[in-house]
């Protein structure tokens, strides 16, 4: 990659349906339907404090999001911003662009005077943990969640 070609930058809704086609390939489980609600919540000012996306020439090539949580693991001073999805098309993996991503990201959070910054793996995805690991983020804890239906 050439990464004079690479630009970081906040979505904007002409983006959004690379962005829902990138999320449905991080989340496969996640319907169509639920990444367009998650995008018109992002544009009416939900959940999610900020969408960067990651394009070489016109291509999109990943995608990162932030929000922010009022309770992370390991950090008991306050909110801390949150890194909910990170995203690197396949072929354009280990060059660079989610290392730009989440610098990008933890530039934003900075800025917002956040002390921390949480994310989460998959316990079944060594790749992503290893990813953070390599940038910087410190492992709190794992866990196994399980959950029991009580109602109709």
């Amino acid at each position: 990659m050439n990464a004079t070609h690479l630009t970081i930058r906040p979505i904007t809704e002409k983006d959004v349906p690379a962005w829902g086609r990138m999320r449905s390939t991080l989340w496969p489980d996640c319907p169509a339907e639920e990444n367009a609600e998650e995008a018109r919540k992002y544009f009416r000012g939900g959940d999610l404090k900020l969408v960067f996306v990651a394009l070489i020439g016109g291509d999109y090539v990943g995608f990162a999001e932030i929000s922010e949580r009022s309770i992370v693991d390991g950090c008991d001073d306050g909110p801390a911003a949150y890194l909910e999805g990170w995203f690197v098309e396949q072929q354009f993996r280990e060059q660079g662009i989610g290392t730009a991503l989440v610098n990008a990201a933890t530039g934003w959070a900075a800025g917002q005077r956040y002390t921390w910054m949480g994310s989460d793996a998959e316990l079944t995805n060594p790749d992503s943990i290893a990813a953070h690991s390599a940038l910087g983020f410190e492992e709190t804890g794992r866990i196994v969640t399980f959950r029991r239906r009580v109602g109709p």
